[in-house]
C-alpha cells in the first residue's frame, strides 16, 4: 500500500491538509523487521513514532517483578511509540514483532510541527491517549470483576473484534497466533489457570484452536461467561 494511502488512513494523521500529507510522507523512512525483532525496548530514548504498513506488533513491559505483561498488539494501518512525542523521557515498553513487519518511522521532532500546526492532529492524539488510558483502566477493573475464565473470554473476544476475519463456517478466526503464556500476559493470569480456562471453552465448543489461531465457535457463550 502507498504511504499516503496509509497516512490518510491513520486516523492519527488524516487531519493532515493534502500538502502536509505528501510532506510527512517524505520524511518517513521505511523498515522491515523479521518475525520476533525488538524494535525497541523500555527504557531505552524515545525518538519515533511507527506506522504499520504490514504484519503486526506485540507492545509489552516488564513489572518490577520481572513479569512481562503484554499490552496491546497492534496492526497494518496502525501507529505506536508516539507517547514520547510529548515526554522526552525513556520507553515505557518493549515493542517485538510477531510476524515479518514492514512499518515507517518519523522522528518526533517532524511530526511535532505537525501537532502544533494542526489542532485537529492534536485533538486526535489526545483521543488515542484517553482511549488507551481508558483500556489500562479497564484492565484493573476486569481484574477485580471477573474471575480468569471471565478475563480470558474477554479478551478473546476483544481480539476477534481487532484482528479477526469470518470464516465460510461462521466462526471468528483471530488471525494472530497465540500462546498461553501470550494470554496469560494480557490477562494477568498465570498460565495454568489460562490453560483450565481454555481448555473449558474448547472442552464446550465455544472455541477450537489450530496452528495456536483460535476461532470462536460460539461468541453469545463467551459473552454470557462476562455476567
Amino acid at each position: 500500500m502507498e504511504l499516503e494511502v496509509l497516512i490518510k488512513n491513520s486516523p492519527l494523521l488524516a487531519p493532515l491538509p493534502p500538502a502536509d500529507c505528501h510532506v510527512v510522507a517524505e520524511n518517513f523512512i521505511r523498515r522491515t523487521f523479521r518475525k520476533g525483532e525488538s524494535i525497541f525496548r523500555q527504557g531505552e530514548p524515545g525518538g519515533h513514532l511507527y506506522l504499520i504498513e504490514s504484519g503486526r506488533v506485540k507492545i509489552s513491559s516488564l513489572s518490577p517483578d520481572g513479569r512481562e505483561v503484554l499490552v496491546a498488539i497492534i496492526g497494518p494501518g496502525e501507529i505506536f511509540g508516539e507517547l514520547s512525542l510529548f515526554d522526552v523521557g525513556l520507553r515505557t515498553a518493549d515493542a517485538r514483532t510477531m510476524e515479518e513487519t514492514t512499518l515507517h518511522a518519523l522522528a518526533h521532532d517532524i511530526f511535532r510541527h505537525y501537532v502544533e500546526a494542526h489542532p485537529k492532529v492534536a485533538w486526535e492524539m489526545l483521543r488515542i491517549l484517553a482511549s488507551r488510558l481508558r483500556r489500562a483502566d479497564e484492565v484493573l477493573q476486569d481484574a477485580a470483576f471477573f474471575d480468569v475464565p471471565g478475563r480470558v473470554a474477554k479478551r478473546l473476544l476483544s481480539l476477534a473484534s481487532q484482528h479477526g476475519s469470518k470464516e465460510a463456517t461462521g466462526g471468528l478466526r483471530i488471525d494472530v497466533p497465540l500462546t498461553q503464556e501470550e494470554i496469560a500476559q494480557m490477562v494477568g493470569a498465570s498460565r495454568e489457570s489460562v490453560n483450565k480456562a481454555l481448555a473449558s471453552f474448547l472442552d464446550r465448543g465455544w472455541v477450537t484452536m489450530e496452528d495456536r489461531n483460535y476461532t470462536i465457535r460460539d461468541p453469545d457463550a463467551l459473552a454470557a461467561r462476562l455476567h
